[in-house]
């Protein structure tokens, strides 16, 4: 999930001014980074269990996935400078300090694009 939130980070002008949908972008993305771990595993020999327990995880994994999708598509109605400080504060767990430090804006300036911005999203999410 992070790795899908950081690719859409790192290519997010493309996203801005792409004319395709961002969800198909970002589920092509998760599908690919699924694919390369799964590679990865086979080519390393681990051993992959096969169980309910397995699967279930699997499942909570993909959920997250098209959670964190979700969250990214939202976030395109929002400013570069809230998903600027998201992508501090919630996906990199930055502090408030750090991410000011980072961004060279004044705490409080993080504060308020913070709280805006998840405001903003508890508001899109429930449209």
């Amino acid at each position: 999930m992070q790795k899908t939130f950081l690719r859409a980070w790192m290519h997010l002008d493309r996203l801005y001014m792409s004319s395709g949908s961002v969800m198909s972008w970002l589920r092509t993305v998760a599908r690919n980074l699924a694919i390369d771990q799964s590679r990865r595993a086979a080519v390393r020999n681990e051993y992959v269990e096969n169980t309910r327990a397995y699967a279930e995880r699997q499942q909570d994994r993909f959920e997250c996935v098209f959670e964190a999708i979700e969250a990214v598509s939202l976030m395109q109605n929002l400013s570069r400078e809230h998903c600027a400080v998201l992508f501090h504060t919630q996906l990199n767990g930055r502090t408030m300090r750090e991410t000011a430090a980072i961004l060279r804006i004044p705490v409080g300036t993080v504060k308020s694009r913070s709280s805006h911005a998840l405001s903003n999203l508890r508001r899109l999410a429930m449209e």
